[in-house]
Formats: structure tokens, sequence, C-alpha cells
């Protein structure tokens, strides 16, 4: 699953081209954590980050503040309120969520059969 953004460009010295034609990471990508550590500089993650059509594959050592909460299209109502709890505001409908978090507004718009279409981040 993939669970995190990028918020921030990491640096080419922290990225390691895995497969594909090398077109870097972007901002709003979304990237799969392995495992997190500190180092003396901050606490620091191994992240893997695909293009959208899966033909480049990057490996990243990203810090906490270039990464922020990723949410794949296609997740469930269930996987949300398991990961983040329940939403702030509803839509009566279903089709609009909206979480308030210390660091950003996340807007989650939903497909008729409740999984996410859409995801906006206000910082």
């Amino acid at each position: 699953m993939k669970n995190v953004r990028l918020i921030k460009a990491i640096p080419k010295s922290r990225l390691r081209l895995i497969s594909g034609d090398g077109n870097l990471p972007s901002v709003g990508d979304l990237g799969e954590t392995d495992h997190a550590y500190s180092t003396p500089e901050g606490q620091m993650a191994l992240v893997y980050f695909a293009s959208r059509d899966n033909s480049t594959e990057w490996e990243a050592e990203a810090y906490d503040w270039e990464l922020g909460i990723g949410i794949e299209p296609g997740t469930t109502n269930e996987e949300l309120i398991r990961r983040f709890g329940l939403p702030q505001k509803r839509d009566p409908d279903g089709k609009f969520w909206i979480y308030n978090r210390k660091t950003e507004t996340i807007s989650i718009y939903f497909n008729d059969d409740g999984t996410v279409h859409e995801t906006r981040f206000d910082q």
C-alpha cells in the first residue's frame, strides 16, 4: 500500500534508480515506505516510488519533512477510518470527507462504490 506522498523534492544523491527511464519522482507522487531510521540530521525512511505507468522505480532515502500522508485511489472507507479515525466533516451522501490534521487538511472524494477517487491536500 502506498502510504506516503512526496511533498518536497529529494536530492538525486539520495535516490537510486531501480528500473526504467530515470524520470525522477515528483512532488505529489505516492510512495511506499520500507523502514524508518534515525540519523544525526533527523528521522528518515527508505521509500519506493514508481511512476504512474509503473515504467520507472526509484528507491529514496527521505527525511520526514519531505513526506506527507499518502492515500491511494481505491482505498476503502474502512481503511481510512482504521488509519485516521472518523473524519471531522462528511457529506450526507458519503461522497466527500474532510480530515483536519495539524499540518494540512485532507479532502477525500469517493467513487460510487465507496472507494477513494481523489485526494486533495491543503497546507
